[in-house]
């Protein structure tokens, strides 16, 4: 079954980059060096699960099983459905999803949450869920 995109899922996997694999590269190389400094932030032990909202296209989400090792495991959440899909055909493509888990979140109402609150969801994020 196909997947549709959503605004999300197209800018993160088709336009940021162009649809170009040099400048995807660029982009990766500067980071991964800011992906390992919020992994190694986050102090993820051995064999434990780790929870990545928001996965995106699972650049903290994979590295993070390298630090979890064989025994641990990683979750992807995503507002949109198309992405934690992409991120597990890579680990079945890869054999290591059962080392994954899949969910899709869904973003809340948060029209009643003043707009100075900690954590809200702007209506931005909101567009890109649908």
């Amino acid at each position: 079954m196909e997947i549709p995109s959503d605004k999300w899922s197209t800018w993160l996997l088709e336009r940021r980059n162009g649809n170009n694999p040099e400048e995807h590269q660029r982009s990766l190389s500067h980071l991964t060096p800011i992906r390992d400094q919020v992994l190694t932030g986050a102090e993820i032990q051995h064999e434990k699960t780790v929870l990545d909202a928001k996965c995106g296209d699972g650049l903290l989400a994979f590295a993070a099983l390298e630090r979890t090792g064989p025994s641990g495991q990683v979750i992807f959440t995503d507002i949109s459905p198309r992405l934690p899909a992409v991120c597990q055909t890579i680990t079945e493509q890869s054999n290591i999803a059962h080392q994954f888990r899949f969910i899709q979140i869904k973003v809340f109402d948060s029209t009643n949450i003043p707009n100075a609150s900690n954590g809200r969801i702007s209506p931005e994020e909101e567009d890109l869920a649908e």
